[in-house]
């Protein structure tokens, strides 16, 4: 029989100090806490969720996969919400290629929700799969750090939400920036290869069409939803 290829070792970065993570209460049928990560792989960064649900598909794993004005976008709408703008934001990564099959037509693959809970004033993100556990994961302090008023009084659940949500996206928007250039892989497939005549680039071995110019892709259809949440999106 002969050996499976094997995947070069993923390196450690700044994205997997665990105190970095967001955390949520176990499941009603899980007894390790959900974690929520930020990540980038192979040029793309995405957000990460390990349910810890047991039997869970994918080994409990969730997955939402961002070109960099994506991830822009979300930072950008969890700075609004944590400034005070009211309602909830919903994001969905589509495809119709999945596992090495094509599709007859595109579907969600996951979404990512972030929105402010009803009753503590929290703000939360979740990213949510087909058929997965739907968890919250809430902006705020670990258990080792507090924040307060200069003169000692207590700040609201609300207030303390909206400040860690804003550091969550100065700090991470800096950390994904400086990976996505630190750790540029130029032989990934997402990569535009080198000139290779007078056509122009040549993307995934594919030369550009129409003398050199970019070929526009043909337009595709709307993904359907798989499945629809709640603007409370109360567990």
């Amino acid at each position: 029989m002969s050996e499976q290829p094997q995947r070069p070792p993923i390196i450690p970065n700044a994205l997997d100090v665990m105190s970095t993570w967001m955390y949520a209460e176990p499941t009603s049928s899980g007894q390790k806490r959900p974690n929520f990560r930020v990540k980038v792989i192979g040029n793309v960064p995405r957000l990460v969720v390990k349910t810890n649900v047991p039997d869970d598909k994918n080994n409990g794993r969730i997955d939402y996969n961002m070109d960099l004005p994506t991830f822009g976008v979300i930072m950008a709408k969890i700075r609004e919400i944590a400034q005070g703008k009211d309602g909830s934001f919903t994001s969905e990564y589509v495809d119709d290629f999945i596992a090495g099959k094509k599709l007859d037509k595109p579907v969600v693959i996951a979404s990512v929700k972030i929105g402010r809970d009803n009753a503590s004033g929290k703000i939360y993100i979740a990213v949510l799969g087909y058929q997965r556990p739907k968890i919250q994961f809430f902006f705020g302090p670990s258990k080792f750090h507090t924040l307060k008023q200069g003169d000692g009084s207590e700040l609201t659940e609300a207030e303390i939400s909206s400040a860690y949500a804003m550091g969550f996206v100065d700090m991470y928007s800096k950390v994904v920036a400086e990976l996505l250039i630190s750790e540029f892989n130029p032989e990934g497939k997402n990569v535009a290869k080198a000139p290779t005549g007078p056509g122009g680039y040549q993307n995934d071995n594919k030369p550009a069409g129409g003398g050199g110019g970019y070929q526009q892709p043909a337009p595709r259809a709307p993904a359907p939803k798989v499945e629809s949440f709640d603007d409370d999106f109360m567990l």
